[in-house]
């Protein structure tokens, strides 16, 4: 790319326009949900341990995505809980390059 001789340039912009337009991606609570539904049940967790039991999730904001993740032991979701969780949302809803903030809160 040169922004000296143009080349290329379209590319870039293209590039950032199709980021904008997934950063602005409305995900509806039943979407969320059925992610959610999904995560479960390839990461179950046991009635008798510390690790928290997620509910619902909703989106709250956009640029970037905000998401409120609803669970038991919401001070449990963090770290690597928390950088999985993101990644799978991004890998479901292809939102690859896209920012993504999930904030657990207690239910």
């Amino acid at each position: 790319m040169s922004a000296i001789k143009g080349r290329n340039v379209g590319v870039a912009l293209k590039a950032a326009l199709d980021l904008q337009q997934k950063a602005a991606t409305e995900l509806s609570t039943s979407d969320l949900n059925d992610w959610l539904s999904d995560w479960k049940k390839t990461h179950p967790v046991s009635p008798h341990s510390k690790k928290p039991k997620l509910k619902y999730a909703v989106q709250v904001g956009h640029s970037p995505i905000t998401l409120l993740l609803f669970c038991k032991r919401a001070e449990n979701v963090e770290g690597p809980t928390l950088r999985a969780i993101t990644n799978n949302i991004r890998k479901f809803f292809m939102l690859q390059g896209v920012p993504i903030r999930v904030i657990p809160r207690e239910s």
